[in-house]
């Protein structure tokens, strides 16, 4: 069996952010495991679809998120979602997709471990098949259930839309300095 790899991905929106990463970095020099660990630091698009195309399994740690897209985006990429079993997560995990798992819930260190152990030595058979199940159940998540939820809230309780002009600020370069202007937006 082939040594997992954990990936960190994501960006750092304030100095606590870029001192934790930090201290991770350290600690997997420290522990040896800079092999096994690697971090993505404001990674591309194209970058995350590729990592998610090759993943196993996607760790979710934050407590009481109010939805948890990135869960969306695993189970949507067809990788297994270890989340925190709190909120957003928790409802979107928490329901089987057609009598079938769609992913896992940890609530300490032990509990993802736990999982964590659990999607490695799982048989291929089994991550496919809970993966199949994810996509899924995914699909609830999708623009065109969005489409379809929203028409039928409309025809029940019809609404008037307004158009107006929508002012948005944009940023040209143009002979090496920048220009800004003001654009008027009505495309909607």
């Amino acid at each position: 069996m082939p040594r997992p790899k954990l990936q960190f991905v994501g960006s750092c929106q304030n100095k606590q952010d870029e001192e934790r990463l930090q201290k991770l970095k350290e600690r997997c020099r420290e522990l040896n495991l800079d092999n096994f660990v690697e971090f993505r630091r404001d990674a591309m698009y194209r970058d995350l679809v590729q990592l998610l195309g090759s993943a196993v399994a996607g760790l979710h740690s934050m407590t009481d998120e109010h939805f948890g897209i990135s869960v969306v985006e695993y189970m949507a990429s067809g990788v297994i979602p270890i989340a925190h079993n709190s909120a957003g997560p928790k409802m979107d995990i928490g329901l089987n997709e057609g009598g079938r798992q769609t992913g896992f819930l940890a609530s300490n260190k032990e509990e993802y471990a736990e999982a964590i152990l659990m999607v490695i030595k799982m048989p291929e058979a089994e991550i496919l098949a809970i993966a199949a199940a994810a996509r899924k159940h995914a699909q609830r998540c999708s623009e065109q259930k969005f489409f379809e939820d929203f028409q039928g809230c409309s025809s029940a309780y019809p609404m008037i839309l307004y158009s107006y002009p929508m002012i948005t600020f944009s940023m040209h370069a143009e002979h090496g300095k920048e220009n800004y202007y003001l654009e008027n937006n009505t495309d909607f």
